[in-house]
């Protein structure tokens, strides 16, 4: 005779056995909230207090390489930078302005390089830092610019700077500038790299392409300015100097690097009414500043820095990219500069780049102290990476509690439609597309077909999974919102550590998504309203034109997949 199972268990059918529900001690949904709460409150704590630290204040921008404290270096006379024409022509190139200046200078295509190297350094200059300049516009020359002109003049007292110990490489174009020259800036650095680097399959010193000299391309490039200068009305009220450290996928240059542009330019305008900006929505962020009511117990320096926080996260994902990016890319330390000045304040420019060279000339090799991944709340303001992954973990928390909850649910049916719904989403919807954006672009009738496809896919699926697997619909819900869970997890893990910018607000939207999904209260929704969540929040109607130019990455490869798989499980 068999003795039976005991009450506390039952057998499934296929060998494993299954906790009944009135033993099952769930953990309470309050205990996830929290998580998520504390989580949210944290992250809007960032410009009050610093947790890591103890401190009841955000964490202050600081020098982290002693040999880089500009603040004993001398500056330079503004008025000295004003160079006469003498008797070179008006019209003249670039290089035939450098030539006269006995400065070496080279001109392949369509780029012109100016190599300015130490005169009376004690040793053999072994690394280079260059200038992007982008080029006159139209009816400009180099003589009628007065930003151009003064770089002309700075050009001239680098040449014979005693300090300079290492080669500065100017670097701009031979087209005038249009309108868009920030594209055309961003296609000078990547001209400029490709002339740097060697050609496949050979070797450096097998080139005999490149007109480069030797003296250039043998030297090390450890950090690169890329400069984009407009000249506003003598009387302007918008006078802007907007530092762009963010590249793209969320490379940043070194924090040392970053601040210590700004703290020359905060001191080069401290008596002119220039105001520093750190990304490009400073006007909406503004307008949004405005929209908060006043006597609500809100200070405004809180308001200023968390907005601050929320520009340079978007900046580095929304918009145009910077035009130094391509350096970051190659791992050499960079950052954009666009400026809108007037005549009488450009020599601001002038001043504060020939003060940061003073202080890149005292360093002997790349930076290595300080921090890379960051955000800036203000010039003077802002939180590393080990201050905003804790709260990024604590979003996700919820969905590592209720995935495992769910993988101990026993039972070894069900399973297979996971491994199923992982082809479908990846193989099939995400890979393709991903695949296809690296050659055309992906339109939004192409992607709405794919993404059709493969939710109808999706479907039948999983219900010959119910017919011929004898699966019942509770458990193939419980092994898509574990799916659900794992893949949150195990995708936004990764960007926390490489891109706080994108991984915050995806967690954000996520999390609640995927654990409440089988919520009792979830399903008590209408169908109607759940129809009008999910194309909502599909990315041809809002995502890409709104937020995103195009189908990017993580459009493709994460946001698609997690937005298919809650689809499929909402509509089960």
């Amino acid at each position: 005779m068999s003795t039976p199972s005991p009450p506390s268990e039952k057998n499934d059918g296929s060998g494993g056995t299954i906790i009944p529900p009135s033993s099952q001690k769930p953990i309470p949904k309050k205990y996830l909230l929290l998580s998520y709460l504390l989580g949210v409150t944290w992250v809007l704590l960032h410009p009050i207090a610093s947790i890591t630290t103890g401190e009841f204040k955000c964490r202050g921008t600081f020098m982290d390489e002693h040999a880089f404290l500009l603040e004993y270096f001398p500056t330079a006379d503004p008025n000295r930078f004003f160079l006469e024409e003498s008797s070179i022509p008006a019209t003249s190139s670039f290089c035939s302005i450098a030539s006269s200046l006995e400065i070496s200078c080279y001109t392949i295509d369509d780029i012109s390089v100016a190599a300015i190297s130490p005169t009376k350094s004690q040793t053999v200059p072994t690394e280079s830092i260059a200038i992007i300049v982008s080029p006159p516009g139209e009816g400009k020359t180099w003589w009628n610019s007065h930003f151009h002109k003064g770089l002309l003049e700075l050009m001239s007292r680098l040449s014979s700077a005693p300090w300079l110990t290492k080669t500065i490489l100017f670097v701009t174009s031979t087209s005038p500038s249009s309108s868009s020259s920030s594209l055309s800036l961003t296609k000078l650095s990547r001209g400029f790299i490709q002339l740097l680097s060697p050609p496949p399959g050979r070797g450096r010193h097998q080139r005999a392409s490149s007109p480069l000299s030797p003296k250039i391309t043998s030297l090390i490039l450890r950090h690169a300015i890329c400069l984009e200068v407009t000249t506003a009305p003598a009387r302007s009220n918008s006078k802007v100097i907007r530092v762009l450290p963010q590249g793209r996928h969320g490379n940043l240059p070194n924090l040392d690097y970053a601040y210590g542009y700004l703290r020359t330019v905060r001191s080069a305008v401290a008596v002119r009414k220039v105001s520093v900006e750190l990304h490009a929505f400073a006007k909406v962020l503004t307008r949004w500043k405005a929209r908060v009511p006043h006597g609500v117990g809100v200070p405004g320096w809180y308001v200023d820095d968390l907005l601050g926080m929320v520009g340079f996260m978007g900046s580095m994902v929304l918009g145009a990219r910077p035009p130094h990016s391509p350096f970051l890319e190659v791992g050499i330390d960079s950052f954009s500069v666009q400026a809108r000045l007037p005549s009488s304040d450009m020599t601001v420019m002038h001043v504060s780049l020939e003060h940061f060279m003073r202080g890149l000339s005292n360093l002997e090799e790349r930076l290595h102290h300080s921090v890379v991944q960051y955000l800036l709340l203000s010039t003077k303001k802002f939180v590393s990476n080990g201050e905003y992954i804790y709260p990024t973990l604590l979003l996700l928390l919820p969905a590592v509690i209720v995935g495992l909850e769910l993988a101990m649910r026993g039972g070894r049916r069900g399973w297979g439609v996971t491994w199923l719904v992982v082809k479908v989403m990846w193989g099939i919807c995400a890979l393709p597309l991903t695949l296809l954006s690296t050659v055309i672009t992906v339109s939004p009738m192409a992607y709405t077909a794919n993404y059709t496809g493969c939710l109808l896919l999706l479907q039948l699926q999983i219900r010959d999974q119910q017919q011929y697997m004898k699966t019942t619909q509770q458990q193939i819900t419980q092994r898509l919102q574990f799916l659900a869970c794992a893949c949150l997890v195990y995708t936004h893990v990764p960007l926390l550590l490489t891109n706080i910018s994108l991984a915050l607000p995806s967690t954000l939207l996520f999390s609640p998504l995927v654990v409440t999904a089988l919520s009792s209260k979830i399903y008590r929704v209408t169908r109607l309203l759940m129809m009008i969540i999910l194309l909502l929040t599909l990315p041809p109607l809002f995502l890409v034109p709104k937020l995103f130019g195009g189908y990017t990455l993580y459009v493709l490869a994460l946001y698609t997949p997690m937005h298919l798989l809650l689809t499929t499980l909402w509509l089960l």
